[in-house]
């Protein structure tokens, strides 16, 4: 049986989901990104381990892919392949999709991630109904 999905009649604010399974670490570095062969610097307003949040001179349109690098505190962390996923003004939301093992072990000591792991056990939860006859 499927789980029953109630509506929410309320304003936007009330809706807003924030289960993360990373969270943000608000925090103010260096971002070089390069977009389409241009090269910019920018601001890190935040991080967590799938993305960040950038403030950038540097014209972003959400979609495009783009190269990183993050200089944190005196970390320098590369991310080789991310995509923008929205923009408002000079601010951006970043999604990081291919770094090396090495930056993503800095990222996650970092941001102080600590991964989840679920347990999951199938079980059948169907009754059994016997039909026919065996032997015939």
């Amino acid at each position: 049986m499927l789980p029953i999905v109630q509506r929410h009649q309320g304003t936007k604010e009330d809706c807003k989901v924030n289960d993360r399974y990373s969270s943000r670490k608000n925090e103010h570095g260096k971002v070089t990104l390069t977009v389409n062969g241009l090269v910019g610097e920018g601001i890190l307003l935040n991080i967590s381990v799938p993305g960040a949040l950038i403030e950038t001179g540097v014209p972003l349109a959400t979609g495009q892919f783009v190269h990183l690098r993050l200089t944190i505190a005196t970390q320098q962390i590369r991310v080789n392949l991310a995509a923008v996923r929205w923009v408002n003004g000079p601010r951006a939301g970043i999604e990081f999709i291919r770094m090396s093992e090495e930056d993503q072990a800095r990222l996650r000591w970092y941001v102080g991630f600590v991964e989840k792991r679920r347990v999951t056990t199938r079980q059948w939860s169907e009754a059994v109904i016997c039909s026919g006859f065996s032997g015939i």
